[in-house]
């Protein structure tokens, strides 16, 4: 079976405490390719702390680069929609 590319939105307390550790956890299936985060620090310091390859700003740009098939959102439930319709506009699914 082909691994799957995840990406992270959002860099804050669930993603780093629960989200990237259970993709760490499945990592014969999951692929943890980047994270993503509005704050540039946040984000590079996240993807050092955990190993993961690209931190990006831009969920448009961390789609397009890493050939991602599923986008894990991890952002305030307010912001969710703009988010989910991104993936799926280009063709990721969504947690």
């Amino acid at each position: 079976m082909e691994k799957l590319n995840v990406g992270i939105v959002g860099c804050g307390l669930i993603a780093k405490a629960k989200h990237i550790p259970a993709c760490k956890r499945l990592k014969k299936i999951v692929d943890l390719r980047a994270v993503c985060d509005l704050n540039e620090r946040l984000a590079q310091e996240t993807a050092k702390e955990f190993c993961i390859p690209k931190a990006y700003t831009d969920i448009s740009k961390m789609i397009s680069d890493e050939n991602l098939n599923v986008i894990d959102i991890c952002v305030p439930p307010q912001a969710h929609a703009p988010i989910a319709l991104e993936a799926m506009k280009n063709g990721c699914h969504i947690i």
